[in-house]
């Protein structure tokens, strides 16, 4: 299973263009503000794995602020979303707007323990007992037993 993956401002431009990227990372800040994009990339993250875990058959990676490689989209599009309420004039189009409300209902299918397993991959020092196969080589019944040795002897001494 691939690793999990930490969500860069880089990775926006595969959902905008990179002219939006800048725009909603850099207008419209608070006075000291350095950047839009990090803190919000910490909520939308933390948001993204505690639906996760909402599933109790779920997991996440140790590894702070990752996501697993399959909601790589569902993180980017979230991010889009809360970056661009700080800059109100920066209009989002209607495919943008329809691949968040996806991104937030696959949320809500993976918490509710409908949508695929999230396991973080295991690490080199981490062992696991491989999983029993049921297939054509592994008979159905145990091995038989030996009987217990026979008190005759098979061949008898000479009298």
């Amino acid at each position: 299973m691939p690793a999990w993956l930490t969500i860069s401002l880089t990775d926006l431009n595969d959902y905008l263009v990179g002219a939006q990227v800048t725009a909603l990372n850099s207008s419209a800040l608070a006075p000291g503000q350095t950047d839009r994009f990090t803190k919000v990339m910490t909520d939308m993250v933390n948001r993204i794995r505690a639906k996760i875990e909402g599933c109790p058959r779920n997991h996440i990676s140790a590894t702070p602020l990752t996501v697993p490689p399959e909601l790589k989209w569902a993180a980017c599009y979230l991010i889009i979303e809360a970056m661009q309420a700080g800059v109100p004039g920066l209009k989002l189009t209607d495919d943008q707007r329809n691949q968040i409300v996806k991104a937030g209902e696959q949320l809500t299918r993976i918490a509710d323990c409908k949508g695929g397993r999230q396991h973080p991959q295991r690490s080199a020092h981490t062992h696991r007992r491989p999983a029993r196969r049921a297939d054509s080589t592994r008979h159905p019944h145990p091995a038989p037993r030996f009987a217990p040795p026979n008190p005759r002897p098979l061949i008898m001494p000479a009298q």
